[in-house]
């Protein structure tokens, strides 16, 4: 088997599972940790809940935005150099 044929091996795949599983983590604790002070930062600001609101909505629809695009990236940069950048 020739490193050109596609196949990964074990070590591999538990490297790269690994990976996606930090990034995922890392993804989720740092939503949370930004979503658990929603409130301060809305005292902060001083805005009301419709400011908030919109805020949210940007962030949504730049999720959807970026998620477009991603794969577009990706076969451009490779995933493992895309994964580096995302970070």
């Amino acid at each position: 088997m020739g490193a050109d044929d596609g196949v990964i091996s074990r070590a591999q795949l538990v490297r790269w599972r690994t990976a996606i599983f930090a990034i995922f983590l890392m993804s989720g604790l740092s939503v949370a940790t930004w979503a658990s002070r929603v409130p301060a930062i809305k005292a902060a600001l001083g805005i009301d809940n419709v400011q908030v609101g919109l805020l949210l909505l940007g962030a949504g629809i730049a999720s959807i935005v970026g998620l477009s695009i991603a794969p577009l990236a990706l076969a451009r940069l490779g995933a493992r150099r895309g994964m580096l950048i995302a970070l």
